[in-house]
């Protein structure tokens, strides 16, 4: 009897462990999405004149009306075959939905006095110096 009630009393206080202790010990954060880039030989000037001329500015526009918290550029400093020499990474604190992306979209597009064709159209003009790699999207984990 007395070994059940230790048995009993040890499996009590093996469940009876703090919430806090069974819960996943990460917690998500923000979202980083990346895209990589393969700058071809000769073409470093260019797209880093275009990186710093056009895209730091839709970011900056993006930052100021609080549609993302951040942005990154990282340079590979010994990009093999196939990898990216640069990984453009922008930072939000949620996903938008698909009518705010829209939104989103369309005033960026206005600040930047550009429509969808022209966009498209200056994007393929930049394939003389660069590929366009993978996209990812990333959840920050943290700490709890």
């Amino acid at each position: 009897m007395i070994k059940s009630m230790t048995v009993a009393a040890s499996a009590a206080l093996m469940f009876a462990m703090p919430a806090m202790a069974q819960e996943w010990p990460l917690k998500g954060g923000n979202y980083w999405e990346t895209s990589q880039i393969m700058v071809k030989d000769g073409g470093d000037l260019k797209y880093a004149k275009h990186i710093a001329d056009v895209w730091v500015r839709q970011m900056e526009l993006l930052k100021a009306s609080g549609d993302i918290k951040g942005y990154h550029i990282l340079r590979n400093m010994y990009p093999r075959a196939g990898e990216a020499t640069y990984v453009l990474i922008t930072v939000y604190d949620r996903l938008l939905r698909p009518e705010e992306q829209d939104k989103r979209n369309a005033a960026n597009r206005a600040a930047m006095n550009a429509t969808i064709a022209k966009m498209m159209e200056e994007s393929g003009s930049r394939t003389e110096y660069r590929t366009l790699g993978s996209k990812g999207l990333y959840l920050e984990m943290m700490k709890r």
